[in-house]
């Protein structure tokens, strides 16, 4: 009610992911500004204790002072200047058959590798799109080409490989010990993310980080995805 009364309008729906999650999103009314919240993350946090008014306050002051970001958009119709921008995530294809109808994507196994354009970092978040097959034609390029420059880019983002145990000392800092479990025996898990954790799961896309991690294990491995942000 609070995000309504200042232009906006609330809908929820299933969103791609590995596996498809509800989200809500808040639309400014008039203007092109998207808001995504995952209910799952909320969720999360309602079971760690956080009291349910505490997350809706969270929620409605995000939506009301987002701000729509001063961004280049002749670069959509520079094909020159949107290659830079673009990258690579990672979805479930089964999960997202439908929302990938109209998007630039190839299969990867049971992924889909989606193309995204990346604006950046704002004081609000990330502001980011996904491409739409039409933007082909507009940008005057083929989906081979589009992608070998999304590859290119990918492969300059930084990663970050490091043991499960290492996440876990992270948690440890906003949990209760008593409510982390450490698994005895079995094989050594590893986290592979991005430097910001944030859609990291696409780093599986690079073969020189696939390759790095097999010569430092020194043996075979699995890959578990676990989300879009990290495997």
């Amino acid at each position: 009610e609070k995000a309504a009364r200042n232009g906006y309008t609330i809908m929820t729906h299933l969103y791609s992911g590995m596996k498809g999650v509800e989200r809500v999103n808040a639309y400014r009314i008039a203007g092109a500004i998207e808001a995504g919240l995952y209910l799952d993350d909320m969720y999360e946090r309602y079971k760690g204790g956080m009291p349910l008014v505490d997350i809706a306050t969270q929620v409605t002051d995000l939506m009301v002072n987002t701000k729509t970001p001063e961004l280049d958009y002749s670069v959509l119709g520079d094909y020159e200047k949107a290659k830079e921008h673009l990258l690579i995530r990672l979805v479930g294809v089964e999960e997202n058959d439908h929302w990938l109808d109209d998007k630039v994507w190839m299969r990867m196994g049971d992924f889909a590798k989606v193309i995204y354009m990346d604006f950046g970092e704002f004081d609000n978040g990330l502001m980011s799109a996904a491409v739409s097959s039409s933007h082909l034609a507009l940008m005057g390029v083929t989906k081979e080409e589009m992608f070998a420059d999304a590859q290119k880019n990918l492969e300059q983002k930084e990663y970050s490989f490091t043991h499960i145990l290492s996440m876990i000392s992270d948690m440890a800092t906003e949990m209760d010990m008593d409510d982390i479990q450490i698994p005895e025996g079995g094989p050594s898990m590893f986290i592979l993310t991005n430097k910001n954790k944030i859609y990291g799961a696409s780093m599986i896309a690079r073969n020189d980080v696939l390759k790095k991690i097999g010569d430092k294990l020194g043996e075979d491995y699995f890959v578990l995805p676990s989300s879009i942000h990290e495997v």
